[in-house]
């Protein structure tokens, strides 16, 4: 049985401008920290780890300095998200043998599995603004990867695009009228994906990104005007990602970090509180991760 406990989550605080890079401080990874997501006022920071032998859920208040271990069991417990009302976090488990979105209370207590299907693998969930429905990925029972929504409220769910293509990491603006995700176009290759944004009243997709690189994981302000998201477009190698951030109106992208051979940035987690962006800093082989943060203006 595995101890539940408290621990200091180190953060790691690297400061640039969004235009120019700045000097970075580097550690040797030595845990497996990834997955930041804040709670709106970003206080608490939920993530998941296998500190204790295998990916659990964390918690952290910010505030306080304090950590605690959410789930306790040998499945696969990753990528949580916090509600906007910090009452619950939803989550992916592999607890009944598939992947599924489970949801618990705050404090780690009413752990349960909203989606349970067996023949469809249902991953990455975030929250609509008003906290009544959940975003995530599901194969539907063997098709490609597409965008669904939950509705705590009717307990259904609805496919969230129309037009083909597979697509992943949906994440719904800040006024609810828009959907940022990752589609996979393959004109380059296989893994060529763009970061596009669905206006749900039109139906029309905007593609903000056009390259031969692999752009994933995008979020949005709290503002809704910029998108932040990873590309491997200047990394080393295909897969080593840094962070952009995109404006919206300028249509200008920025860089705010820079991948290296031993390691690549991922999983940005937005803090407009403290102006700066987490994210997770994982070692080239994939072994070793850590949430870092850096400053922007």
């Amino acid at each position: 049985m595995k101890r539940t406990g408290e621990y200091t989550l180190l953060l790691f605080f690297l400061i640039c401008c969004p235009i120019a890079m700045a000097q970075e401080t580097i550690r040797e990874l030595k845990t497996n920290n990834a997955y930041p997501n804040l709670s709106n006022d970003s206080q608490l920071l939920v993530f998941h780890s296998d500190i204790s032998g295998n990916n659990e859920i964390y918690i952290s208040d910010l505030t306080l300095g304090i950590t605690k271990q959410l789930t306790n069991n040998p499945a696969n417990d990753r990528t949580p998200s916090i509600s906007p009302d910090k009452s619950k976090i939803a989550f992916v488990s592999t607890r009944n043998g598939n992947y599924d979105i489970f949801l618990m209370d705050i404090d780690g207590k009413t752990q349960r599995n909203i989606t349970n299907d067996s023949l469809s693998k249902d991953i990455h969930p975030y929250w609509f603004p008003n906290g009544k429905k959940l975003v995530f990925n599901s194969t539907a029972r063997g098709e490609d990867y597409d965008i669904y929504s939950y509705s705590l409220v009717n307990k259904t769910i609805e496919k969230l695009r129309t037009s083909p293509g597979e697509s992943t990491h949906g994440q719904i603006s800040p006024n609810g009228l828009k959907m940022v995700f990752r589609k996979y176009f393959k004109e380059i290759d296989e893994t060529n994906s763009e970061i596009v944004i669905l206006d749900f009243e039109t139906g029309i997709e905007q593609r903000i990104t056009n390259n031969a690189a692999f752009d994933s994981h995008p979020i949005w302000t709290n503002s809704g005007n910029q998108i932040i998201y990873v590309s491997d477009l200047d990394g080393p190698e295909k897969y080593h990602t840094s962070i952009f951030m995109y404006d919206i109106k300028s249509q200008y992208t920025s860089q705010l970090t820079k991948s290296k051979d031993e390691y690549r940035d991922l999983t940005p987690a937005f803090d407009a509180i403290n102006k700066r962006v987490l994210f997770t800093r994982q070692s080239a082989d994939r072994s070793k991760a850590d949430v870092l943060s850096i400053k922007y203006y």
